[in-house]
């Protein structure tokens, strides 16, 4: 069971990342599609933060024995979540790159086949 004290600090720290999450967002250093997870788990650890019995509820409806283990689960379904972001990430950033180098080969070829076609006809 968390304190009135420690709870209170905890939704502060929360707010203040939000609002530099939000922050981030404004200035387009971080764009929405990759800050979702985030927003989504500080507001998570926030609902938890003010409503206490919250966790052990979730825990009791799991079936899991103890708060602390509900953490855990959290936590490993967290890291499975941003794993999975980060992966759809690469593949994409993948895509383009072999794109943009296919595109850059061939313009390259044409314009070696460009010059070539210029110097054999003087």
């Amino acid at each position: 069971m968390m304190t009135l004290r420690l709870r209170i600090g905890l939704i502060a720290i929360l707010l203040l990342g939000l609002i530099f999450i939000f922050s981030l967002i404004k200035k387009r250093k971080l764009e929405l599609k990759y800050s979702l997870t985030w927003i989504f788990l500080d507001l998570m650890v926030l609902v938890i933060a003010i409503i206490p019995n919250c966790l052990k509820a979730m825990a009791n409806i799991l079936g899991i024995y103890n708060e602390i283990y509900m953490i855990f689960f959290l936590g490993f379904l967290f890291v499975i979540v941003v794993l999975f972001n980060l992966t759809s990430v690469a593949s994409h950033s993948d895509d383009r790159i072999r794109r943009l180098a296919q595109e850059q080969a061939i313009g390259n070829y044409d314009k070696k086949k460009m010059d070539a076609t210029k110097l054999n006809t003087k």
